[in-house]
């Protein structure tokens, strides 16, 4: 018995500190040692392998009810407007300057951080741009109350004004598309570096 408590707690001290690191890597090993955690600690206390695998399993919905209950009730103004806005800490977005790093060594410029608030909704943008390619790259950080989720999104405008874009913004998205605008969408674990290849093959597909 004290043999699994020892080894649970073990595991989530270890799980914890790995979170604290402003490494997506570490991060993301955290994450993958609390799930285990809670595996074992559920096994140790019923001796069940079943009701330990389902109490693992079951962190992996979280995400999804708050989706469904919450990112579902998100309400937006009818018109915003940018305005040049601080960066958020590396505890509300620890994974901001790895990204960032990851886009500009791509050879995009980092032109500037803007955003907007309205109500308790909060929306910031940092934003690049690659003269070469002349593309527009931007990092996006919507929030609301404790809840806040982050997609990229890559941009090319076109001679006729047609907007070709690549992202990947995690939820359906709920608002209509004008029909300048062409849509690439990639899954959201994708990294800067393959959605920044799928964009040029998008631009190469549609001449």
């Amino acid at each position: 018995m004290l043999f699994g408590v020892f080894l649970t707690l073990g595991v989530a001290m270890l799980s914890v500190a790995l979170r604290s690191f402003q490494n997506s890597y570490s991060q993301k090993a955290g994450a993958l040692g609390i799930i285990i955690a809670s595996f074992l600690a559920i096994f140790f206390i019923t001796g069940s392998w079943l009701l330990g695998l389902a109490a693992a399993v079951s962190w992996l919905f979280l995400p999804w009810l708050e989706i469904l209950t919450r990112i579902r009730a998100l309400r937006l103004p009818k018109e915003k407007q940018l305005r040049p806005k601080n960066a958020p800490s590396s505890d509300s977005f620890p994974a901001l300057s790895e990204i960032t790093r990851e886009i500009e060594d791509e050879g995009f410029v980092q032109v500037g951080d803007a955003g907007w608030d309205w109500e308790d909704y909060r929306q910031f943008f940092r934003l690049f741009y690659k003269e070469e390619d002349r593309a527009q790259a931007a990092i996006c950080l919507n929030e609301q109350h404790d809840l806040s989720f982050y997609y990229l999104r890559i941009s090319s405008r076109a001679k006729g004004g047609t907007i070709w874009t690549t992202w990947n913004y995690p939820l359906s998205y709920g608002l209509k598309v004008t029909p300048q605008f062409r849509i690439n969408r990639q899954r959201p674990d994708q990294s800067f570096w393959r959605l920044y290849q799928s964009h040029r093959e998008f631009l190469r597909r549609n001449g």
